[in-house]
């Protein structure tokens, strides 16, 4: 779920108010529900005091598995995981995002 900053809310609340609604989708690009929801909240008093959370930081460090797999090419996803202590499949979403690509294996083929 994407959270809004209140300083938008509390703009985008205003420009509803004063154009329409449908004005306010466009030109804030949020859903139209949205904007109901904060124009809800801004009856009740509540809209200033909605909490914008942080996301959760990686404990992995990218910079540094990166670096690992560039010095050892030839390495298993479980055996870099097994490094960082971290799972097979953790290393390979972290790899993807650092658009690593692992060895490939050219199949044989019967000459």
């Amino acid at each position: 779920m994407n959270r809004h900053s209140n300083d938008l809310r509390v703009r985008a609340v205003k420009y509803a108010k004063a154009h329409n609604k449908s004005k306010a989708v466009k030109v804030f690009k949020v859903a139209r529900q949205t904007i109901y929801d904060w124009l809800k909240l801004d009856s009740e008093g509540k809209l200033e005091n909605v909490v914008v959370y942080q996301t959760k930081k990686s404990k992995l460090n990218y910079i540094e598995i990166e670096k690992y797999t560039n010095d050892n090419p030839d390495l298993y996803y479980h055996e870099i995981g097994n490094h960082f202590n971290t799972t097979d499949e953790n290393i390979r979403r972290i790899l993807k995002k650092l658009n690593f690509t692992v060895k490939k294996n050219k199949r044989s083929t019967r000459k």
